[in-house]
């Protein structure tokens, strides 16, 4: 068993919190694993020995300890992230952030250090596949939900032969394109490029790492 950091956004720490998120897709980018991918095909790089090639080097049983955007109070004010120990920790992800931001700069997540993290992820399952064959069911463990898409109304009958202007009903799929996209599209990694990724599955314990049970 391993222990390892991983970034996470606002509304990916607060999808955790509130327990809709159990899986995360991170791009697989090294030019090494893709001459293995295209070799050997997408279980290699899962296989003891070969995980070096994945964006978070994890396996079943390994333990991520969530970084994300923070600040420190108290003692902590003023200091480094390794000089603040024992300072009361902020999270920017927490709705009512905004009161306590006059401490300081926030500190961004890639800073965070082991002991302020509050959220553990224990790994049950790593995959590599493409971004497109994620299922309906996948993108509901991502944190997706059936959305209304408004920009795209249109008018439907009903029973009764009146029309309703309405927008139709879009998947769980649908809307991790939407949030993939917004996040990674702009990096040359978009939905329609298709690129190669690592699925990870987890559950999640809100604790710090060092106060959360080992996965079983």
């Amino acid at each position: 068993m391993a222990d390892k950091p991983i970034l996470f956004s606002g509304p990916m720490v607060r999808a955790l919190i509130e327990g809709a998120k159990t899986q995360t897709r991170r791009v697989i980018t090294k030019e090494a694993a893709h001459d293995a991918l295209a070799t050997f095909g997408s279980d290699f790089i899962t296989l003891p020995g070969n995980r070096d090639l994945l964006p978070v080097n994890a396996e079943p049983g390994d333990r991520l300890w969530v970084r994300e955007r923070f600040a420190v109070s108290g003692i902590g004010w003023g200091k480094k992230p390794s000089e603040a120990m024992g300072g009361r920790v902020h999270f920017h992800a927490d709705p009512n952030h905004g009161w306590h931001s006059y401490w300081g700069n926030w500190r961004p997540s890639i800073h965070m250090p082991r002991w302020a993290s509050r959220l553990t992820l224990n790994v049950t399952e790593v995959r590599v596949q493409r971004l497109q064959a994620i299922s309906e069911a996948d993108a509901i463990a991502e944190g997706c939900r059936p959305f209304f898409d408004e920009d795209t109304s249109q008018i439907m009958k009903g029973p009764n032969g009146t029309e309703h202007k309405m927008a139709p009903l879009r998947g769980p799929a649908d809307d991790f394109q939407r949030l993939w996209d917004g996040l990674n599209d702009g990096r040359g990694y978009g939905w329609e490029a298709n690129p190669w990724v690592a699925a990870y599955r987890f559950t999640v314990a809100r604790q710090n790492i060092d106060a959360a049970p080992a996965a079983a």
